[in-house]
């Protein structure tokens, strides 16, 4: 069996309540009745429930109580010292005394094996065994998973179970550790064999023995006789005195040695503990936040909460100045605050002026300064100033790398001697530091994203926008090379011109509300551009209420002449259902005149450098305006070039030389009657 962490069997029921009693008693006698309602309310598990010896929880729920206990008591050891009260008479009930009926620890520990009424998922093993020594191994069930908490919870238990028979908490080591790859977890258990004085009783026994039998001699034996018999009573008594007190002395040295070693090996399994609940925390920290500043004040709050120190702070690199600044804290008093607010140290200074930290933030390993007082002397007359402003007594601080460079460096200080900082204390540090600055550089990453696409969004939208202005293709032309300088001029290109005009628009208009007049082409305009867009048409401008559109060659299109030609026809049939549209806002009917022609007009950039728009010059241009001039309403009339290259299929009819104004030779053109692929002339309402 294996532990295995985040699986879907987390709400199953496999815990007695029974394991919860001794957390809530403990939590209870601490903090207060308010406190733990408080507690239990962050759960989402009534306290009734959880008190209930018959009742059951999940792995979650466990779990979601475990860690608020520790958030709300600011203590991570505290489901350690709930373990030791699981052993308590009130909790176990008539189990107490059956257990302190076994006569000793060791025949406890050996029945644990196979004892499941607390836990259906669990299982102890006893490995070895000796008078006063075993070795546990704990396994939890495939699928399910386990907890730094939990296994904090079983080292409480272990250690207590000698308490059962009025003797010193066990000594517990814990070698194999699920949470640090081990397929279970393997702990390491020894205790004093007796309590103080319990070896003895035996020896004082004797000595009040004797002690009766020499004074119950005394009525029958002469005065003389019964004072010698009562010396040798009270020497026998005093030497037994002096071997007892020697005993026990030496069991009180050997015990005191004993509790030594036992406490040395707790505060070493204690503070393993502590810092593998702060390692996990960060490591969670870093998998689901982004926000650079949340991200440093929820770490430095688990650095102080966890480890215990009196204060943690982060100083940030700004990468637009290369300087040294005060990016969040936590235990920091007004004065420190003050002075960190404030702070602003040059990366690059000078070696004279250099200050500390900055100097610090190159190193590999960041510096541990265990005596502020001591170190003071060794740096320049600013880093005094500042480091007797901060008022540390010691401090740790590690440089936070990211990809590019420093991005920090975090800093952890105590004010006074009540503790003192060591090579420990640097060393994980340092394991938090690497964790916070791959979480940062994360951090960055995603904000730099989402910057990205804030960015591309609004190019987006500005290209969305700008195409309601600009023909298609020269918007497309600008987005595929953006960094290209627009430029005058233009070059020939074989293209189809469309003129279209509606019939008397300009009377109608006179007579018309301006408002209706521009509801009425705005409604109008919808539809034809519509069929614009079908037929890759580019809308080159409107001039009030004509149109002039043009059709260029290449990108693998049809034939401009033939697009051009079969955008006319559609234009014309979408009139004829506008005009039985019930909602439309002209109720007259209304005609349009399309004129079409083809060539090779010069299409480029006309204007000047500060103002310059897209369009087609040529005979071309003026020919189509021409056309459609001398068109009939309701009509299409093209050039007979545009019909020779719009390819077979277009039927026409009327062939008729026109003398067009501005024009030496006659045009020959023909009134369109249709181009047999052309599509559907319905258009969607508007």
């Amino acid at each position: 069996m294996a532990a295995h962490r985040g699986t879907r069997r987390d709400e199953e029921l496999v815990f007695s309540c029974r394991l919860v009693e001794p957390m809530l008693r403990y939590f209870d006698e601490k903090f207060g009745a308010d406190a733990l309602a408080r507690l239990v309310e962050h759960t989402d598990t009534p306290l009734a429930l959880l008190r209930d010896p018959d009742q059951w929880l999940s792995t979650g729920q466990l779990l979601r109580l475990s860690l608020a206990m520790v958030e709300a008591s600011h203590d991570p050891l505290v489901t350690y010292r709930a373990g030791l009260e699981l052993l308590h008479p009130s909790v176990l009930g008539t189990a107490w005394y059956l257990m302190r009926a076994l006569g000793g620890p060791g025949l406890v520990y050996g029945r644990m094996a196979g004892f499941t009424d607390l836990s259906r998922i669990t299982q102890w093993k006893l490995v070895e065994s000796a008078s006063t020594r075993v070795v546990m191994r704990f396994e939890v069930a495939d699928g399910h998973r386990d907890h730094p908490l939990f296994c904090l919870n079983r080292q409480g238990a272990l250690a207590g179970i000698p308490r059962v028979f009025d003797m010193p908490l066990a000594r517990v080591s814990h070698p194999y550790c699920i949470h640090e790859g081990a397929p279970f977890c393997e702990y390491k258990v020894e205790w004093i064999a007796a309590p103080i004085g319990q070896g003895l009783l035996p020896w004082a026994a004797g000595g009040s023995v004797a002690l009766t039998t020499g004074l119950a001699l005394l009525p029958s034996v002469s005065a003389g006789a019964a004072l010698g018999a009562a010396a040798v009573t009270i020497g026998l008594l005093g030497a037994w005195i002096r071997l007892l007190d020697g005993r026990n002395r030496r069991a009180l040295s050997d015990q005191q040695e004993q509790l030594t070693v036992a406490r040395t090996l707790l505060d070493e399994n204690l503070a393993r503990n502590r810092e593998r609940i702060l390692l996990e925390k960060v490591d969670q920290l870093t998998r689901r936040e982004t926000d650079s500043e949340r991200l440093v004040s929820t770490a430095l709050n688990a650095i102080r909460n966890t480890l215990g120190y009196d204060r943690a702070m982060f100083l940030a690199v700004n990468q637009e100045t290369q300087r040294l600044v005060f990016g969040g804290g936590v235990g920091l008093e007004d004065a420190a605050l003050s002075v960190l607010g404030s702070l602003s140290l040059m990366l690059d200074a000078p070696r004279e002026d250099e200050f500390l930290f900055a100097n610090i933030l190159r190193r590999e390993t960041g510096a541990m300064v265990a005596d502020v007082a001591a170190f003071r002397s060794k740096v320049n007359a600013k880093n005094q100033a500042l480091l007797d402003r901060l008022g540390s007594h010691a401090f740790i601080a590690v440089p936070v790398r990211g990809a590019d460079g420093p991005l920090g460096l975090l800093v952890v200080d105590q004010v006074d001697d009540t503790r003192s900082l060591g090579p420990r204390d640097h060393q994980m540090l340092q394991q938090v530091g690497n964790l916070v600055g791959l979480a940062l550089a994360n951090a960055k990453l995603v904000e730099s994203l989402r910057r990205e696409r804030q960015v591309l969004e609004s190019a987006l939208l500005l290209n969305q926008k700008i195409s309601q202005y600009l023909p298609r293709t020269v918007v497309d032309s600008l987005s595929d090379a953006p960094e290209r300088a627009l430029q005058l001029g233009g070059k020939r290109r074989r293209a189809a011109v469309l003129f279209s005009d509606i019939v008397g628009f300009t009377p109608w208009s006179e007579l018309a509300e301006p408002e209706n007049a521009v509801a009425f082409l705005n409604w109008y305009f919808a539809a034809m551009d519509q069929i614009v867009d079908a037929e890759h048409g580019i809308l080159d401008k409107r001039i009030g209420d004509g149109m002039m559109v043009v059709f260029l060659d290449g990108d693998g299109q049809e034939a401009p002449a033939r697009r051009a030609l079969r955008c006319g026809m559609r234009m014309q049939a979408a009139v004829a259902d506008l005009n039985r549209a019930p909602s439309r806002p002209r109720e007259d009917a209304f005609a349009l005149r399309i004129g079409v022609s083809y060539g090779e007009p010069v299409a480029g950039n006309l204007g000047s450098a500060q103002r310059m728009e897209y369009t087609v010059i040529g005979d071309t241009v003026n020919v189509a305006s021409r056309l459609e001039g001398r068109c009939s309403p309701g009509s299409v009339l093209a050039t007979a070039q545009a019909l020779e290259a719009a390819g077979p299929g277009v039927r026409a009819e009327g062939r008729q030389e026109y003398q067009l104004k501005g024009r030496t030779a006659p045009v020959v053109a023909f009134e369109i009657l249709g181009v047999d692929d052309a599509p559907s002339s319905e258009i969607e309402p508007n």
